[in-house]
């Protein structure tokens, strides 16, 4: 009743919460992640790809000292970040050339840096000489948009992807088309070649793998054959292979990325990283 005196009602601290263990899926995946780098990382023509920053481990574990050689490295590492950085201050504006009269989608240089390709929604393939600085070739592939490009190492083939659903496989040699796959149910919006692997994704909701060996000398290139389909729960809306052609990811329009097993076609992990549709994913040549 109003004005009694108030009691104690506790004698003793309350109880330490208990931590909250980390939800069961996220525990499978990365066992599973962890399970597969061991596994890629004992091969000899392996090389690691993607390192978790998240960990589940007690906090008493030590953290092993670093040795006199990683240190080394960390220091070279950063001051070769820092003298790029310094770099980006003098970059400037050498040249601005309007080729398409629509969105440009991708852009490519040649692997001897003398040559852009550039494909557009106004379904054109441009070829750019920076030496003569003019365009030297310029060919419409499709009646719809041009949504992605890779260009061969001896930048004599390039793989184009449409809206139509369909891959281009154009050759810059004899300046024609080799080849038309029609490759998805829907548009392809991305597509990336990587060791005789072409990987191509899809608005219907799909990643596929293909073989495609672009051919070396007078030998003619292969046409792309499908090795694999990994299904996707919506939209993917980019891809990416690493060096090795064993790990890939995907990235989604909800904002998701999905790195799987290339040789087993299964999915290593998924993570939620951005809240919107994920517009391009990629390797670091190192793979780290």
């Amino acid at each position: 009743e109003f004005g009694q005196t108030p009691k104690q009602l506790f004698t003793s601290p309350h109880p330490v919460r208990e931590s909250v263990s980390p939800p069961v899926n996220l525990v499978l995946d990365m066992k599973t992640e962890a399970s597969l780098l061991s596994k890629l990382s004992s091969s000899p023509s392996s090389t690691p790809v993607i390192r978790r920053s998240l960990s589940v481990r007690s906090t008493a574990e030590p953290t092993p000292a670093l040795s006199t050689e990683d240190e080394t490295d960390g220091a070279s590492r950063e001051a070769n970040s820092t003298s790029s950085w310094q770099n980006f201050e003098r970059l400037a504006v050498t040249m601005t050339e309007k080729l398409h009269r629509d969105n440009v989608t991708a852009v490519r240089l040649s692997s001897d840096g003398k040559t852009i390709f550039s494909v557009s929604q106004d379904s054109t393939l441009k070829v750019y000489s920076i030496e003569d600085q003019k365009q030297i070739r310029s060919i419409s592939l499709s009646s719809m948009a041009l949504s992605s490009l890779a260009v061969m190492p001896d930048s004599k083939t390039v793989i184009v992807g449409s809206w139509d659903n369909n891959v281009y496989v154009y050759s810059v040699e004899y300046g024609h088309v080799l080849y038309t796959v029609t490759a998805h149910d829907d548009a392809l919006s991305s597509l990336c070649w990587q060791n005789d692997i072409m990987v191509t994704s899809s608005w219907d909701s799909t990643v596929k793998i293909w073989s495609f060996a672009p051919g070396s000398g007078s030998k003619r290139p292969v046409q792309p054959s499908l090795l694999g389909e990994l299904d996707h729960e919506t939209e993917v809306s980019c891809v990416d292979i690493n060096n090795s052609t064993e790990l890939l990811v995907s990235g989604t329009v909800d904002g998701s990325l999905i790195l799987w097993n290339v040789n087993d076609q299964v999915t290593v992990s998924q993570h939620s990283v951005h809240i919107d549709a994920v517009y391009c994913v990629l390797f670091s040549p190192d793979g780290q």
